[in-house]
């Protein structure tokens, strides 16, 4: 941590605090999170592969997109030429998490980690009308790093969406989120009071 940014910097020392006795807890009353279900289960796999390997004919994960390195290793424990068949499930478009550490070139270059597989493409939404679908098809077109597909719309309702600039914060990540929260309020508070029902509204 530098001290360039003092919020940043004290932010930081405040998260290692939080993290240690964080750890500190779950080992004084013999606890384990999630990280440790998922490093705890590849190393006895590791150790013991005949045991766990024969177990499992398929392997289906979702989300395929949203894994990180732990889950990868995990994965790669249970699949290969003598262990599970892998089924992956996922969308390149939809990966948010690389917060967490989840890395979507596991999935878009799925076969440098697991060899070649037999891909079906999913084109269909059945959730979004024909307009938000053919602006996202346009926008993830200047993603470089995606996985080809062109994706249609089954509903046929008809709508025009509206982009929306937000001005007046100062650049601020937490400025522009309050200024974000004002305005949705805005504009939910004047689609009810020119009728519509609390129903027709989705956030």
């Amino acid at each position: 941590l530098t001290s360039g940014n003092p919020r940043q910097y004290h932010f930081g020392h405040c998260g290692i605090r939080i993290f240690q006795q964080y750890a500190d807890y779950l080992t004084r009353n013999q606890l384990i999170d999630f990280t440790d279900q998922i490093n705890n289960a590849r190393s006895l796999i590791e150790k013991e592969p005949d045991r766990y390997r024969n177990q499992y004919d398929h392997l289906l994960v979702d989300e395929f997109q949203d894994i990180g390195a732990g889950k990868l290793g995990l994965i790669k424990t249970l699949t290969g030429s003598t262990g599970a068949k892998l089924f992956a499930v996922g969308d390149d478009w939809q990966s948010i998490y690389s917060f967490q550490g989840a890395a979507v070139d596991h999935f878009t270059r799925f076969e440098e980690y697991f060899g070649d597989p037999v891909r079906t493409d999913l084109t269909t939404n059945f959730r979004s009308p024909p307009s938000i679908v053919q602006t996202g098809n346009h926008l993830i077109e200047y993603n470089a790093k995606q996985l080809e597909k062109t994706v249609r719309a089954k509903l046929n309702v008809e709508t025009t969406p509206q982009v929306h600039t937000l001005r007046g914060y100062r650049g601020k990540f937490h400025d522009y989120m309050r200024r974000l929260r004002r305005y949705t309020v805005g504009l939910v508070d004047k689609y009810l009071a020119a009728g519509a029902e609390p129903s027709d509204i989705m956030i």
